[in-house]
């Protein structure tokens, strides 16, 4: 699977649930904050309609190209987006 669009997550993932060659995934509503290594090294696209939690630093992946956040409650700390990144946050 490269592509994964999930509209609402409940409850927190664990490391090791997205497939490892996840290229790009969608999520609509997260309502728990998302956790280092849970995210795959391989992802490039990462998109989210409403994150209500502050990014922890190494929670992004190293080679993350592309990231969208529509709404982002909190401000961005030093260190929490990959140097990787070719676009900035906002709408598509």
């Amino acid at each position: 699977m490269k592509a994964l669009r999930v509209g609402s997550l409940g409850h927190a993932l664990s490391p090791g649930v997205l497939p490892a060659g996840l290229i790009s995934l969608s999520l609509n509503e997260v309502s728990f904050p998302l956790l280092p290594g849970v995210l795959p090294a391989s992802l490039t696209k990462l998109t989210t309609a409403a994150y209500a939690h502050a990014w922890a630093i190494g929670v992004l992946p190293a080679n993350l190209l592309r990231l969208v956040c529509a709404r982002a409650v909190y401000a961005l700390q030093p260190g929490v987006l990959p140097q990787s990144l070719t676009d900035d946050l906002g709408p598509v």
